[in-house]
């Protein structure tokens, strides 16, 4: 008895070595798929991560040249700024010159008959205190009160003017 049970012996544990091997091969085979899933997506996380390093540098870039056009668009507006109050001086400077010629061009030559006194001082006219025209203003005056030379825009030569204009033109040629 002891061949037929060692026999048997023999046998059940061919089986049991069967069911293991073959209980083996099927955790072989399940763990190579696992295997094979996590190396595809090992491979997947890679290339995300690569499409991720590839972003971030494009995002880098952007942002510096973002940079680059902030600072060039404040200096473009600094610019500007300091161009309008160019701008806005050069405009007070015309309208200051548009009336300035603006009076040198009203002025009305006043007539010898009209005038009995001095414009300015109202003292009247006589032999002794004699009349005299005010080249810029064209109003009539005394000695004391136009006994002033200057030389006018349209004149280059010195000519008399009242105390008055003379102040305005040593203004306005002091002025430029």
């Amino acid at each position: 008895m002891k061949l037929s049970e060692q026999l048997t012996d023999v046998e059940r544990q061919r089986i049991t070595s069967e069911r293991d091997a073959k209980t083996e091969k099927e955790w072989r085979t399940t763990l190579q798929k696992l295997i094979d899933e996590q190396q595809e997506h090992i491979t997947q996380l890679q290339q995300q991560l690569e499409n991720t390093r590839q972003t971030s540098n494009a995002s880098l870039k952007i942002q510096n040249e973002n940079q680059i056009l902030k600072k060039k668009c404040s200096d473009y507006e600094l610019s500007l700024e300091e161009v309008g109050k160019q701008l806005q001086d050069s405009k007070l400077e015309v309208d200051g010159l548009k009336e300035n010629t603006g009076r040198l061009k009203e002025a009305v030559w006043t007539s010898d008959k009209d005038a009995v006194e001095c414009h300015q001082c109202s003292k009247p006219f006589s032999v002794a205190r004699r009349k005299h025209h005010c080249r810029c203003c064209g109003e009539i005056f005394c000695s004391n009160c136009s006994n002033n030379e200057m030389p006018l825009p349209s004149n280059k030569k010195p000519v008399r003017v009242c105390d008055s204009c003379q102040a305005y033109l040593l203004e306005r040629y002091s002025a430029t």
